[in-house]
C-alpha cells in the first residue's frame, strides 16, 4: 500500500501570500510545484516502485486552515506538507522549515529542511526548523497541528530577497521533488 503524501497550497486564490521579486505569488507559484509534486511522485514511485507514493493537493480556498485538514483526514494522510515561501526585507534569506514538535514531524522536517539546505546550496542548516503548536502559537502553528498525520511547513527561500527569489525561479520543480524525496525517506528509510 502506497504511502498518502497530502499537499496543501498555502494561502488562497483571493489571498494568494506574498508577491516575489520576479515570481509569482505564493499561492500561484506552489500550485505549480505541487502539482508538478504529484506528477514526480507518480512517475518515480507509483504504484510498481518498492516505495510507492500518492500525492493529493488540497486547498484552502473556501474552508479555511481546518477545513482543508480535515480534508486530509479524511483522505487518511500519513504526511502533510504546507507549501510557502517568506518575504520580508530585501536582506532577508534563507530556509526554514516549521515543525509542530512532534516526534513524526520533527523527523520529516529535518528530512526536508536537509534536502532543501543542499538544493539550495544553503550552509549548515540556514534558518533551521522552527516549532510551532499550541503552546507557542506563532506563524503557522494551526496547519500543524490541525491534521492527524505529521505535519510540517516548507519556507524554501524569501522571494523578497533578489538571490533567493532566483532561486525559487530556477529551482521551483526541484523544490516540490525534494520534498517528496524527504517523505520517501522518513517513511521507507
Amino acid at each position: 500500500m502506497a504511502m498518502k503524501l497530502a499537499v496543501v497550497i498555502g494561502h488562497t486564490s483571493t489571498s494568494g501570500g506574498a508577491k516575489g521579486i520576479g515570481i509569482a505569488r505564493e499561492y500561484d507559484y506552489n500550485t505549480v510545484v505541487a502539482e508538478d509534486m504529484r506528477v514526480y511522485a507518480q512517475g518515480s514511485f507509483g504504484d510498481l516502485s518498492d516505495k510507492p507514493i500518492e500525492v493529493k493537493l488540497f486547498r484552502r480556498d473556501g474552508i479555511g486552515v481546518s477545513g482543508a485538514y480535515e480534508l486530509v483526514d479524511e483522505w487518511q494522510a500519513d504526511l502533510s506538507v504546507e507549501l510557502h515561501y517568506n518575504a520580508a526585507s530585501s536582506s532577508a534569506k534563507g530556509t526554514e522549515t516549521l515543525s509542530s514538535g512532534s516526534s513524526g514531524s520533527l523527523e520529516f522536517a529535518n528530512q526536508v529542511q536537509t534536502k532543501l539546505c543542499t538544493l539550495l546550496n544553503r550552509s549548515g542548516n540556514s534558518r533551521g526548523i522552527k516549532i510551532r503548536n499550541r503552546t507557542n502559537k506563532e506563524r503557522g502553528w494551526l496547519s500543524l497541528v490541525s491534521g492527524r498525520a505529521p505535519a510540517i511547513i516548507t519556507e524554501p527561500a524569501f522571494g523578497s530577497n533578489p538571490a533567493d527569489a532566483a532561486l525559487l525561479k530556477n529551482k521551483q520543480l526541484d523544490i516540490g521533488r525534494s520534498i517528496v524525496d524527504g517523505a520517501v525517506a522518513v517513511w521507507y528509510e
